[in-house]
């Protein structure tokens, strides 16, 4: 630590602000360690609109709750099929075993998880298997037992503001009008990005950063000095080598987070709360498929990748939040079965996700049916080793969209353009249509149904863009598994509906989402959908 002298004659010891590692005693001494650039390496990076997202929490995804256990189960996000994990904040955490939002550093890593050389190691274990790593960064606050606090001097603010603007709804705030603190800030941004090796940043709580009132971030009174410091973040990032991307978590529909401050994308809070409303509610009749369709498509600034929608989150699955989607749509259930309203519509929500606009993130254990809460402030709960067959078919669902959504077998690239056409919306019956695309054609154009009501429609008729011969690729129904037979193909005629000049009947049966593309006549498919 450094001894400081004050005025008065005070002796203090404190960390160094910069300090990347501290013990685990109660004293938290730094931990001299050697600073080193993260190895170059030829990883490409997938791009925000390739990209499907694993929110994961060290603590919760190895038995070992560590770096190291992380590298030990990477094999099965290879399997699951995702190509990118955003880390919950791998920071020093004033809590032992946690989500990692109450920093009490914004350099040192949280010692409990390893060194680091271990994540340096975890990022470059990624890299080789093709996923990109996102840093959960928190700027925003800092824990009431910061290193910062009383720095220089018992009741000192030199790096918080001086007045109520020092006061979050979750700990105090840095005051970035000072270039010596916003500097800080940037080059902790910087060290994560360059040693560590990070793709991108997931930049927490922005409306926190941003508001003069962070207990009321949608008053519409904003700190300039933290706008500077979100571009000055966003032009650091983009231009480094090679270039890294940025989201915020801003959650109040700005367009401005991305055309003003500069970030790549952001969260979708409005994403999320209309889907879940829609599934959660309990009569058919209250879903709103108007609603509906008006989320798939939106986005903020006019580009599919301005915008990361989820279905579920680390702040939604909280236990004073909204919990786990399954266990919402049937709270306290004893068991669930393939049949059960919880797992049905659970999976017509992982289809919507994985097929609307926007790059879709998972939560950790949303794609093997989890149903438990995260209690504050330890993370979501997975049990990755459990043998249930309902479980393990619904983890083969994710894995079949999450395969379409990246268009591994060249078959659905329409899921990955800017395309979409809402061609069906049926509020009486509770039925979407809607057809993605990016260039149009065999293998581009996909067509998505979701039938949410629970009752079954035989020889259900809507309108098409396109015509021509289109293949089930995907089923929701825990027994149903398209493959390459003519079974499941459905031709499309030349009968008008839904004001379109094409037209195609299938059965739908109750609260399902099916997925299609078109295919030329006689063409057979490499397929693994299942």
């Amino acid at each position: 630590k450094y001894l400081i002298r004050t005025k008065d004659g005070q002796m203090l010891w404190r960390n160094d602000p910069c300090g990347r590692m501290m013990d685990l005693g109660p004293a938290r001494n730094d931990v001299i360690c050697k600073r080193v650039l993260f190895p170059s390496s030829a990883f490409d990076c997938p791009t925000l609109r390739h990209m499907v997202i694993y929110e994961m929490s060290i603590l919760t995804f190895s038995s070992e709750k560590t770096f190291q256990g992380a590298i030990k189960r990477l094999p099965y996000l290879v399997s699951l099929g995702v190509n990118a994990i955003c880390m919950m904040p791998p920071t020093q955490d004033t809590h032992a075993e946690c989500w990692g939002y109450d920093p009490i550093s914004l350099f040192a890593l949280h010692r409990q998880f390893g060194t680091p050389d271990d994540l340096r190691e975890l990022v470059l274990s990624c890299h080789k298997i093709g996923i990109a790593c996102i840093m959960d960064w928190v700027p925003n606050h800092m824990a009431a037992d910061s290193i910062l606090n009383d720095f220089d001097m018992p009741g000192s603010h030199l790096y918080f503001y001086p007045d109520a603007r020092r006061d979050t709804p979750f700990g105090t705030r840095l005051d970035c009008r000072k270039p010596q603190v916003s500097d800080y800030i940037l080059r902790s941004a910087r060290m994560w990005l360059e040693e560590y090796g990070f793709d991108g940043l997931r930049v927490d709580s922005t409306g926190t950063l941003r508001s003069v009132n962070a207990h009321e971030p949608w008053s519409g009174k904003d700190l300039i000095e933290a706008w500077e410091l979100m571009q000055a973040l966003n032009d650091m990032a983009h231009s480094l080598s090679p270039p890294r991307f940025t989201i915020a978590e801003d959650l109040m529909h700005n367009s401005r987070i991305n055309d003003t401050a500069g970030f790549d994308s952001q969260w979708d809070a409005n994403f999320f709360t209309q889907i879940f409303r829609i599934c959660v509610t309990l009569e058919d009749c209250n879903r709103d498929m108007d609603l509906l369709a008006s989320v798939v498509s939106s986005t903020f600034t006019g580009i599919c990748t301005d915008r990361v929608i989820y279905t579920e989150s680390h702040d939604t699955v909280a236990s004073t939040c909204s919990h786990r989607f399954p266990e919402a749509i049937e709270e306290g259930a004893e068991y669930f079965t393939a049949g059960s309203p919880a797992v049905k519509r659970s999976i017509v929500a992982a289809t919507i996700l994985m097929t609307s606009p926007g790059t879709p993130m998972i939560l950790m254990g949303q794609e093997n049916l989890e149903r438990r809460s995260a209690v504050w402030p330890y993370p979501p709960e997975v049990d990755y080793l459990v043998d249930d067959p309902l479980r393990q078919a619904v983890y083969a669902k994710y894995a079949a969209l999450i395969r379409l959504r990246r268009n591994l077998d060249g078959a659905a690239s329409g899921l990955c353009g800017t395309g979409i056409c809402l061609s069906h919306i049926n509020n009486g019956d509770k039925v979407i249509g809607y057809h993605r695309y990016s260039h149009y054609g065999p293998g581009d154009d996909v067509l998505v149904i979701a039938n949410f009501a629970n009752r079954d429609l035989i020889d259900y008729r809507l309108g098409l863009t396109r015509d021509g011969r289109w293949r089930i690729r995907f089923h929701s129904d825990l027994d149903k598994t398209p493959d390459d037979s003519l079974q499941w193909i459905i031709m499309a005629t030349r009968i008008q509906r839904d004001g379109l000049p094409f037209s195609l009947v299938i059965s739908l049966p109750p609260y399902s989402a099916i997925v299609l593309s078109r295919e030329l006549p006689g063409r057979v498919n490499s397929l693994s959908v299942t």
